[in-house]
């Protein structure tokens, strides 16, 4: 009987997994991506890959 066991996330990749949501409201919200990479501790080139799907928004909306 050979079972297959689920990958375990290594503690980086668990990290990053958490930080993703976050850097996607930032995003949304009209942050550049070098300010979503310096509050969140990760490279800009990390939070592109992340958040290339969304249209920077507005930071100035609702002021």
């Amino acid at each position: 009987m050979n079972t297959v066991k689920e990958p375990k996330l290594t503690p980086r990749r668990a990290r990053k997994a958490k930080l993703m949501p976050i850097a996607r409201e930032y995003r949304r919200k009209g942050y550049s991506l070098s300010e979503i990479g310096n509050a969140l501790g990760v490279h800009y080139t990390t939070v592109w890959t992340w958040v290339k799907d969304i249209p920077p928004g507005d930071i100035y909306e609702g002021m």
